[in-house]
């Protein structure tokens, strides 16, 4: 994240009017009187820069590759589409777990509590699943 705002400043901030950098030693005199820049106009500025150049750069670290070519390489593939008979089977889906303590029903290494279940412990209950 340093290494981005290094980037920021080294590339963007720094040209822009009324820039006074860290070392106020080396800061130009009266450099307020040039600051003229909304909040508006840094927003586009930096969404320019990170659409136009910061992304479609390639960086070393990344063998080649542009920031945007990986971010879309790692993208998942479009979701299968269920013609309606298949999502009506599945939709039908029902499963049995037993009720832990406190309401707790465990289903796929993930863990769901209802109060609507709590003091029925070790009973069996059935669930419908909904793969939508």
């Amino acid at each position: 994240m340093e290494r981005f705002f290094k980037t920021l400043n080294l590339q963007v901030l720094n040209t822009l009017p009324g820039y006074t950098g860290s070392n106020v030693q080396e800061r130009p005199e009266n450099v307020d009187k040039d600051a003229c820049l909304t909040l508006k106009d840094l927003e586009l500025l930096l969404v320019r820069f990170i659409v136009n150049e910061y992304n479609p750069h390639t960086d070393a670290r990344m063998k080649g590759q542009s920031r945007i070519g990986r971010w879309e390489a790692g993208l998942m593939a479009d979701p299968y589409l269920y013609d309606q008979l298949d999502l009506a089977i599945c939709l039908m889906k029902q499963e049995r777990r037993k009720v832990q303590k406190y309401g707790c029903i465990q289903f796929e290494n993930l863990t769901y509590r209802a109060e609507h279940l709590r003091g029925r412990d070790g009973e069996t209950v059935a669930f419908q699943i909904r793969l939508i």
